[in-house]
């Protein structure tokens, strides 16, 4: 989101203050949403944190509806984003909720706040930087999970045919978005700086690729991704 309205320059509000408190809404619901979804399913009685997580929803729905007038095509991302919400709780509920595809999908439904936000910043103007904006960020969030998923199989696989596929996974993942972001700097169609803070991701990909560990420790790498990601959003604001 703060990627959208940095692109956009500037944050006119109410507008900007009812996006920002719906999209942190939707964040904070999602995960006590799938436990909502399972104890449904099993006819089980809702505990306190899934009942505030419908609240929140029924609440972003509110603030969202609020926005409708001023920008119509809110619509679309929120009713992707409300299908996926539930294909991802029936995806738990089938043990899939963890699988690459599931993931990815998340992410990209969760990478649309940057162009809405774009969208809601610039008072409602559609523009093809937004698209680009879009993919600018799947292309760096999608690799998060390649990454953490081959470091974990690394750590923890019993079988090192699946360690294997997830170093090749994450390198093949890696090595294309170098060659997409490395080609649009070429070709003009985003700054050498943008292009440049993609590289520290890169880079510690294709280190552990190269040397495996099974020292795993989930939240140093967590930090981690905290301190590129804020490196990647001063290269995105180039734009």
């Amino acid at each position: 989101m703060l990627a959208g309205f940095l692109v956009a320059g500037h944050f006119p509000l109410p507008g900007t203050a009812l996006f920002l408190a719906a999209a942190i809404l939707i964040f904070l619901a999602r995960e006590p949403f799938l436990s909502a979804w399972r104890q449904w399913r099993r006819h089980q009685p809702f505990g306190p944190a899934e009942r505030r997580s419908l609240g929140m929803l029924a609440l972003a729905v509110v603030l969202g509806g609020a926005l409708l007038p001023s920008y119509p095509w809110l619509i679309v991302p929120g009713v992707l984003g409300g299908i996926v919400l539930v294909w991802q709780a029936v995806a738990t509920m089938t043990g899939q909720g963890r699988s690459v595809p599931t993931e990815l999908t998340a992410i990209a439904v969760s990478m649309l706040n940057a162009p809405v936000a774009a969208y809601v910043a610039s008072g409602g103007e559609l523009r093809w930087l937004w698209a680009g904006l879009f993919l600018l960020c799947f292309a760096y969030f999608g690799g998060t999970v390649f990454y953490v998923k081959m470091r974990v199989k690394a750590a923890h696989a019993k079988v090192p045919a699946m360690a294997e596929s997830a170093r090749r996974a994450c390198a093949g993942y890696h090595g294309l978005m170098a060659i997409l972001v490395g080609g649009s700097a070429i070709g003009g169609l985003i700054p050498w700086l943008t292009a440049a803070v993609y590289l520290p991701a890169i880079l510690r990909a294709f280190w552990y690729v190269t040397k495996p560990t099974k020292e795993l420790n989930l939240k140093q790498i967590g930090w981690t991704e905290v301190v590129f990601s804020l490196l990647w959003l001063v290269g995105i604001t180039r734009l």
